[in-house]
């Protein structure tokens, strides 16, 4: 079997993670599979160091892959990719293409694109539900992502004191992840626990906006912004708290699982796939979307109750098990599977 990967975003989330971890697990099961993404991206330059094949993506270097290598399977991971997909569908009938779909949003056309879409897998029954009654439904999977339960070795970064409460976020700095609702939760906790940090890991274009709210409300000591770090999970071990507060279109959050596997309590807005994996009270706490108070409130509660932090780390690491890579991958090789069959 030979599958080709197609992202098209320049930037690296938890989508471009499962690309590479959906493309390392395939090759170890003897699949060869081969990524196509943005020259210059961080997906590309992530690949490119650790030795998988991985192409600059354009319509022509796709065309030249597919007819020379003879491709079974053209996995899209992005809607960006579409486009060329159904291209590539037209000129290659014999080539079936899978769509993974994640965020809470229908596709536009979807009743044209139906023809030219084999499969679509999306990420959490919440991102099943936007797209309605557009595909069969022997056509739409769900498969959960999924992350590789033993974390890459990272120097201590210099924001950290073992003594010190860290709230941390991992995200792209994008305005429906609503950062801004994360730092006003955080400023008000502030005024309980002020020896506390938040530490935010990303890039985006929010980032300015994020820095100006930060200054107006005079916490730049008490807020750091790293940018874009490899191996951002590998981060969530130094928090004391993982926060999100996504105000919609999140169809999952992989680093919640993330944060599951190295026993860091989480909180989260009630938004899209995240009620799948936070259970209120069992696996975490959900708040309300764009609820400040609300955020201070659990916040103060992981730092002043022990034994509720202990129970939920605990019921939350069991349930992490439900989502590792491994099974990520066998689910979509299954489904290759099928349609080849």
């Amino acid at each position: 079997m030979k599958v080709v990967q197609i992202d098209a975003e320049k930037y690296f989330g938890g989508g471009q993670n499962q690309v590479c971890l959906l493309n390392r697990y395939l090759l170890k099961k003897g699949v060869k599979s081969v990524v196509f993404c943005p020259e210059g991206s961080p997906l590309f330059l992530k690949l490119k160091k650790e030795n998988y094949e991985v192409y600059p993506l354009s319509l022509k270097n796709l065309l030249r892959y597919v007819k020379r290598e003879k491709c079974d399977i053209l996995h899209v991971h992005s809607g960006k990719s579409l486009t060329i997909s159904h291209l590539l569908k037209v000129l290659n009938p014999g080539l079936k293409v899978v769509f993974t779909r994640r965020i809470t949003k229908g596709i536009k056309l979807c009743f044209l694109r139906r023809f030219l879409i084999d499969a679509v897998i999306c990420i959490s029954k919440e991102v099943r539900k936007s797209l309605g009654r557009c595909f069969p439904d022997d056509r739409v999977f769900i498969v959960y992502s999924g992350i590789e339960r033993k974390d890459k070795e990272v120097p201590d970064p210099d924001w950290y004191e073992k003594s010190k409460f860290i709230v941390g976020n991992i995200g792209y700095l994008k305005p429906y992840k609503d950062h801004i609702t994360l730092i006003k939760g955080f400023y008000e906790f502030l005024k309980v626990h002020p020896d506390s940090l938040l530490v935010i890991i990303g890039e985006g274009s929010e980032r300015e906006k994020i820095e100006k709210l930060v200054k107006k409300l005079k916490i730049e000591d008490k807020v750091v912004l790293t940018g874009f770090l490899p191996d951002a999970g590998s981060y969530i071990r130094y928090f004391s708290v993982f926060a999100i507060t996504s105000a919609h279109t999140e169809g999952l959050c992989s680093s919640i699982i993330d944060a599951f596997m190295q026993r860091v309590p989480v909180i989260a807005t009630e938004t899209g796939g995240i009620k799948e994996l936070v259970k209120n009270d069992e696996t975490g706490i959900l708040i309300g979307k764009r609820d400040p108070e609300a955020l201070k409130a659990s916040l103060i509660r992981i730092k002043e109750n022990k034994k509720f932090v202990d129970k939920i780390v605990k019921n939350a690491y069991e349930y992490s098990f439900n989502f590792t890579a491994q099974k990520m991958a066998n689910a979509n090789l299954e489904i290759y599977n099928r349609l080849l069959s």
